[in-house]
């Protein structure tokens, strides 16, 4: 085991880095959209009925125009039976019809905004709600 001898020879550096919206530190980066976040919207409930979902979810104050996408899967990891469906800024509930009866379907948003970026046009991402599990009616 190779430590050191004294606490002194251990080298601590600290920086103002901060973490990205996936939980990883950017050091000495200097791209713009690597910085550029968005808050996580939050789901205020998800009501079931015969065949269909009803996506309530609270409207994010204080950033400008942002749109929604709301994801939804028959696989628990979204990895495949997945559809996105895109959200205005407007809307604080969407209905989501032609489901499979008794069948449980996985429920997340992401909220998402235009900025102009180094004189470009970018979408900037917020990350992905926590999964909401819910089975549809017969």
């Amino acid at each position: 085991m190779n430590c050191p001898q004294k606490m002194t020879d251990w080298e601590t550096t600290t920086t103002n880095a901060k973490p990205t919206a996936s939980g990883t530190i950017i050091i000495g980066s200097t791209k713009a959209s690597e910085k550029e976040t968005l808050r996580k919207p939050s789901v205020k409930k998800i009501t079931k009925g015969p065949k269909r979902l009803t996506v309530t979810f609270n409207k994010m104050k204080n950033s400008g125009k942002v749109f929604y996408k709301i994801q939804y899967s028959t696989k628990k990891n979204f990895k495949k039976a997945t559809k996105t469906l895109k959200v205005s800024a407007k809307k604080t509930k969407v209905i989501i019809k032609k489901l499979r009866g008794n069948k449980k379907y996985y429920v997340r948003i992401r909220a998402y905004q235009t900025k102009k970026i180094n004189g470009k046009n970018k979408k900037v991402y917020s990350v992905w709600t926590k999964v909401k599990a819910v089975k549809t009616k017969k």
